[in-house]
């Protein structure tokens, strides 16, 4: 699986929001990291991150730590939108701007993606890298399309927005995807916030660990 469409391919859900609400419940787990208050922390707390505002029911937490040390978390709603933050080992000795656009390059343009933007940025987390790209069915989400009685489960474009940043010899990447089809967009208020602007919410309530510190606790 590439790990610039990381997200969009992991959960197939049916769009049918109802309700809005600036709490966390009803939201479901799958985790083996830990939610305090509004806050998820990592299994091995290097990193934390506040919880995006989900559309309930259907919101879902999940992670996954795989087989090379890499953590996924997810986030999503059946708004079509899934927030990730994937954390892996970084790239030696490369400049992060220059290697983004490579595996950009090398990842996405096969699969159709629109770059939009790709430039580096200064956030409160450091020097990072700031992608937008439109993803070919690559939205995280399924709908279900009736066309002559026949009935075909479809994957909408997603419109993706990302911030990729090393720290500590990790390269971490923030990212959002929001599926794009028609009558998405009136399910609710939530949904129809610029993608930058949730996504720089989240970087917001984003914190790395400090190393020396997380050293001297062990």
């Amino acid at each position: 699986m590439s790990d610039w469409r990381f997200p969009g391919i992991l959960l197939l859900v049916l769009v049918a929001g109802c309700a809005t609400t600036d709490g966390i419940e009803p939201i479901s787990y799958d985790i083996r990291g830990q939610v305090n208050g509004q806050v998820y922390s990592s299994p091995d707390r290097g990193f934390s991150v506040r919880l995006p505002r989900l559309w309930q029911p259907g919101a879902w937490v999940r992670d996954e730590v795989r087989a090379d040390g890499a953590l996924l978390v997810t986030f999503s709603d059946d708004l079509c939108r899934e927030f990730a933050v994937a954390r892996s080992s970084a790239p030696e000795a490369v400049e992060l701007e220059a290697w983004v656009r490579r595996q950009v390059s090398r990842e996405l343009v096969g699969t159709g993606a629109v770059i939009e933007r790709l430039d580096t940025v200064s956030t409160a987390a450091g020097p990072a890298v700031f992608v937008r790209y439109r993803l070919p069915a690559g939205a995280p989400c399924s709908l279900v399309r009736s066309e002559d009685g026949q009935h075909a489960e479809v994957t909408p474009d997603a419109d993706v927005v990302m911030y990729v940043l090393v720290r500590d010899g990790a390269l971490y990447r923030l990212a959002y995807f929001l599926g794009l089809s028609e009558g998405l967009d009136a399910a609710g208020p939530l949904q129809r916030a610029p993608a930058e602007q949730l996504l720089q919410r989240m970087l917001e309530g984003f914190q790395i660990a400090d190393a020396s510190k997380q050293a001297g606790s062990s």
